[in-house]
């Protein structure tokens, strides 16, 4: 039985009184009885004071959680030594987001449909070759991090193209040094990677028309053209300068160029000379 008391101090302390019977009466009333009054105070102060640390603790692990979310971490976990569950991804809500992936009530999602993410084409097969290959290979050489590998991936539900950052770390090996468990985290940087790719074709075409612009000064009054054979995507365009566009009336583009095809049909054809 446990009750507030006073102390000498006038401190409240909380006793416990333990009442044990020895030995009975023949009409079974106790005839011996031994009781120990115990002080729970401190045991109890430190009981609540776990229990705030615990409180504590699990406000902590969910503002860790929440700033994982508010800063785009892909966050995920697999562990190849159980058998059963070797073909799951335990990934946060982003992560199958992110992905178009399907994220069961447990936690998880499946290898197999991480696996068809891969973008089909040849940038996005060989970045995952690449970010995959040294994961199923022994790792005798003691690597347990491999960070900053960009894979082009498809969103399996809208069919967009992703572009995903991922920093691995092998958290545990068998005896034969192959991986046991690994986690990792993945950021997107799908618009980074646009912006890049912008920028390093807008330097492209820079360049084209500062090259077209020094031909045409050079030139004096030649019309002038050339083909860059370098960029697959122009094949059925020329670069030329403006005597050239004016003289033919060629429709010209914002780059520069015009088609093949209208040049073909400035020709002259109402003579044989033509």
């Amino acid at each position: 039985y446990s009750s507030p008391w006073l102390n000498s101090k006038d401190e409240l302390i909380l006793v416990t009184d333990q009442v044990y019977v020895v030995s009975k009466n023949e009409d079974g009333t106790p005839s011996t009885v031994v009781g120990v009054t115990l002080n729970n105070t401190v045991r109890n102060k430190k009981l609540k004071k776990y229990a705030e640390m615990e409180e504590i603790n699990q406000k902590l692990l969910q503002a860790n959680n929440n700033a994982v979310e508010l800063a785009g971490f892909l966050i995920w976990s697999m562990n190849l030594d159980n058998q059963e569950k070797s073909n799951r991804i335990y990934c946060n809500e982003l992560y199958a987001e992110k992905l178009g992936l399907k994220r069961y009530k447990e936690g998880y999602t499946l290898f197999e449909d991480f696996q068809k993410t891969v973008y089909p084409d040849y940038e996005g097969k060989e970045s995952m070759r690449k970010m995959m290959e040294p994961l199923y290979k022994p790792q005798k050489n003691g690597d347990q991090e491999f960070l900053e590998y960009v894979v082009k991936h498809q969103n399996l539900i809208t069919k967009e193209a992703v572009y995903l950052e991922h920093n691995t770390k092998i958290d545990a090996l068998n005896d034969d040094f192959s991986v046991k468990k690994l986690s990792g985290y993945v950021l997107d940087i799908t618009e980074q990677v646009s912006l890049e790719k912008n920028l390093k074709e807008l330097n492209r075409k820079n360049k084209e028309l500062l090259r077209a612009q020094n031909i045409a000064v050079k030139s004096g009054k030649l019309m002038i053209w050339y083909l860059n054979n370098e960029d697959p995507t122009h094949n059925d365009y020329f670069y030329g300068n403006q005597l050239l566009f004016s003289k033919l009336g060629l429709e010209e583009t914002a780059e520069n160029t015009f088609r093949i095809t209208d040049f073909n049909n400035s020709v002259y054809d109402e003579d044989v000379e033509g």
